[in-house]
């Protein structure tokens, strides 16, 4: 349907085209094409908010990093779409064309990621680095804004929850047929993963956490697929996408898939939330009985012997006789939070600061080859992350929010009636365990792809928790 709106701008984008083609064939420059269609696309999408969240949605996987300037990158076309999201929000928001649902902002989900914030904020004026860490809370809000507040906003029917599906899925499948073809050319090699999934992930992690939160999705859907055709489509991808994973060489997906088959059984017995706190009190306690009398002093790796493998047998089984690289680091950096956060336990070192001040903590006995950590990377533990950097309240805070999540998914599973209902909130349920587990051993929520999928998966549970009884009914 042709708008007041869009039919003049249809008209100057042709216009500007014809004028653009004639440019770019006298200037021998063919990317002179794009320009009218950008534009044109920028202002269309301008007057259609509803729209740009969609195409956010759409270019999630698609996205690829791109340095502003030597201190600042931005993940293109996404971020400049949630910064845009954000502002007009907060615009409209100010100018009292919109509000925000009582039930939105008193929800408890809600209320955690606001106080985690607000707390954010607080660490951010004792940081070791104040600008560094201002930058760390921009990005925030313009990550719970569009996938949080907004999630709420545009969802609001069983059809919508398909269509959001249904384009995050499709644009994830663009990316893993490219890559497939461009990993089939270099070999299908352990050590050519990384150069394959470029430009639109950084490395073969975040290539295959975004690969496995999108398996569950194409699962469910083909649940409630009665079109054979389309059916045995869905089949044909979500092979092609357990193929893909496999061939991710990402250990920490494979887990994440299998504790999505497990926390699905769990849901569906209703034990997950007591599966949470027991895992939680493990932990606690494993840490503890390490740290007692330095304990942890006694499992340290051989120095020597702890190397990078190339081939990827070979790092399957250095992975369980403790010689595996990228593990004994990840260790290492583990045993440097720990002790970091003995020092900074109130209001840590500061948000996005953990690369900067980790160091010093670090024990000899635990160092790598790689310890100069020359790409600074960080500590490859979401919880300890938050430890060192924002103080034990981020994580208490954090760990209540998964909590009260896990919880409201766990009720509502056995509160809707209506299977296809049903299915989507195990759906979310199982994805945003994936996502947990994966950042046990990475910290991806501050990444574009899997931390938007991790606001997501909140805001669908407060949707499917406030809106009951339209959904139910839809």
């Amino acid at each position: 349907m042709i708008t007041k709106l869009t039919k003049p701008i249809l008209w100057y984008t042709s216009i500007a085209l014809i004028l653009s083609y004639a440019a770019a064939i006298h200037y021998a420059t063919p990317a002179l094409l794009l320009l009218p269609i950008l534009v044109g696309g920028t202002v269309y999408i301008a007057y259609q908010p509803t729209l740009a969240w969609y195409v956010l949605i759409a270019v999630l996987a698609l996205s690829t990093e791109y340095n502003v300037t030597t201190t600042l990158t931005l993940d293109v076309p996404d971020e400049p779409l949630m910064i845009y999201l954000t502002l007009l929000t907060i615009i409209l928001l100010a100018l009292k064309h919109i509000s925000i649902p009582q039930q939105l902002y008193t929800h408890s989900i809600t209320s955690l990621v606001l106080l985690s914030t607000v707390w954010a904020l607080v660490t951010a004026g004792t940081s070791s680095s104040i600008v560094v860490s201002i930058k760390y809370i921009l990005a925030k809000v313009w990550y719970i804004i569009p996938f949080l507040l907004l999630t709420y906003t545009y969802i609001t029917s069983t059809k919508q929850f398909i269509i959001l599906a249904t384009i995050l899925c499709s644009s994830m499948l663009c990316t893993v047929v490219y890559i497939m073809i461009r990993h089939t050319a270099l070999g299908l090699q352990f050590t050519t993963i990384n150069d394959a999934v470029a430009p639109f992930y950084r490395n073969h992690v975040n290539y295959a956490a975004m690969l496995v939160c999108c398996i569950p999705i194409i699962y469910y859907a083909i649940l409630h697929t009665t079109k054979v055709t389309l059916r045995n489509i869905l089949i044909g991808v979500i092979i092609l996408c357990i193929l893909a994973l496999i061939l991710t060489y990402s250990r920490g997906a494979w887990l994440a898939l299998v504790v999505g088959v497990v926390a699905q059984l769990l849901i569906k017995k209703k034990l997950l939330c007591i599966t949470y706190i027991t895992a939680i009190l493990f932990i606690i306690g494993a840490v503890t009985w390490l740290a007692q009398g330095n304990r942890y002093l006694q499992y340290h790796h051989n120095y020597k012997k702890t190397i990078f493998h190339a081939n990827f047998n070979d790092h399957i089984n250095a992975t369980f006789a403790g010689t595996d690289m990228s593990n004994a680091e990840r260790i290492n950096r583990w045993v440097a939070a720990v002790r970091l956060s003995s020092d900074h336990m109130l209001v840590g070192t500061g948000p996005n600061t953990f690369t900067n001040n980790y160091k010093p903590y670090m024990v000899s006995y635990y160092k790598t080859w790689v310890s100069a950590n020359t790409e600074q990377s960080t500590v490859h533990n979401y919880m300890l992350l938050l430890l060192t950097e924002q103080g034990i309240p981020a994580l208490v805070l954090y760990l209540l929010l998964i909590g009260v999540a896990l919880y409201k998914v766990q009720k509502l599973y056995h509160k809707y009636t209506i299977p296809i209902l049903k299915s989507i909130v195990l759906c979310v349920g199982v994805v945003l365990c994936m996502v947990v587990t994966l950042n046990m051993l990475s910290d991806l929520i501050e990444a574009d792809k899997i931390g938007s999928l991790y606001y997501l998966c909140l805001g669908c549970i407060i949707v499917l928790d406030v809106r009951y009884k339209q959904l139910n009914t839809t």
